[in-house]
């Protein structure tokens, strides 16, 4: 393997890992009942079972991200998931959940950086 090459698989292995590490502590948060998932949920009538649906979905693609033949579906689901959330954050003027929204862009941008690198690696 070329050394370029190494630095990719690596790179996409890291954000992978910061991505599933990310939903697996969001879905924790969703099936305890966090405040702030619990109000997000009761401003949009979905409280409690799409909290433990968005949980499943978020384990789901942590777990997807973990594994290297359906990384690209977890990463797709898991950018999808955070493009729904930050809809809802920016719709409903969420401004009490500013540390939950960090984590969010950065498991979308992670979602991003891994979609990318393997679409330069299925070129060759």
């Amino acid at each position: 393997m070329e050394a370029k090459e190494i630095l990719y698989s690596r790179l996409e292995v890291l954000l992978a890992a910061i991505a599933a590490l990310i939903f697996v502590n969001l879905a924790v948060n969703h099936i305890y009942g966090h405040p702030d998932f619990v109000d997000l949920y009761s401003s949009i009538n979905l409280e409690p079972f799409g909290r433990y649906i968005m949980a499943g979905l978020l384990l789901l693609s942590g777990a997807s991200l973990i594994l290297q033949k359906y990384r690209k579906y977890g990463a797709w689901l898991g950018l999808i998931l955070m493009a729904i959330f930050m809809i809802f954050h920016f719709t409903l003027s969420l401004s009490y959940i500013q540390n939950l929204m960090t984590k969010v862009i950065i498991a979308f941008l992670c979602c991003i950086g891994v979609l990318m690198i393997m679409k330069k690696n299925t070129k060759k």
